[in-house]
């Protein structure tokens, strides 16, 4: 989740470059890079003993608006983005 004011940096306009996000799980929190440049800042929930958040990198490999879990019995996911296909 991004702040209002992160929003409407240049960086989220259509034309923007590659952007970067550093997951801290110690801290429990993130940040966008644009370049070298913070352009955001958000704190995070990630797994717990026995659903643990995996490290490493990871790229958007699809993207959907709209897209119905195929897991959790159908619920809404908006703005979908799969990391990778095993869940």
């Amino acid at each position: 989740l991004l702040s209002a004011t992160a929003l409407v940096h240049p960086a989220f306009a259509t034309d923007a470059r590659a952007l970067q996000i550093f997951v801290s799980k110690s801290k429990q929190s993130l940040a966008v890079y644009d370049g070298t440049d913070v352009i955001a800042t958000s704190k995070i929930s990630s797994g717990k003993s026995g659903h643990t958040t995996p490290s490493g990198i990871f790229s958007v490999i699809e993207k959907q608006t709209y897209h119905e879990s195929n897991i959790y019995s159908g619920a809404p996911m908006p703005f979908m983005q799969r990391l990778t296909w095993s869940g």
